[in-house]
């Protein structure tokens, strides 16, 4: 008799996960990364760039926003504002610390302004939306 209701309960709890956990995991597999277009200047070593060089890089989705970095030459300040320009999030990260994921799914919708600067004062933005 135990060994059938031992059985029972692995099978529900089996059942459980393919129910609810499986299709939560799909949703998420198939949801894709939005990039962060930057503004500003950032530099790298000497130089200081525009465009397509910067050597951080942001995505977000429903869930969280991604921040990588290819250089650990500074620690970075990350300020997430609203469209009223109050700060919703503000971190201090370490250059050790990347990448860097920041939720956001308790956020409003709206249009959010992400701003990273360093201690040398440069300064990037780019804008999201949240639907």
């Amino acid at each position: 008799m135990k060994t059938r209701n031992r059985n029972w309960s692995i099978g529900l709890a089996l059942l459980m996960c393919c129910v609810f956990i499986i299709p939560i995991i799909a949703i998420n597999e198939n949801k894709q990364s939005t990039p962060i277009t930057f503004n500003g200047t950032w530099g790298i070593g000497d130089e200081r760039s525009i465009g397509d060089k910067y050597p951080i890089s942001a995505t977000y989705d429903d869930f969280n926003i991604y921040i990588e970095s290819t250089s650990t030459c500074s620690d970075i300040t990350i300020k997430v504002l609203d469209n009223s320009g109050f700060i919703t999030i503000e971190k201090n990260v370490n250059k050790e610390d990347f990448p860097i994921i920041i939720p956001i799914n308790y956020l409003q919708k709206g249009a959010y302004q992400l701003v990273l600067t360093n201690q040398w004062g440069d300064r990037l933005t780019g804008e999201f939306q949240i639907d």
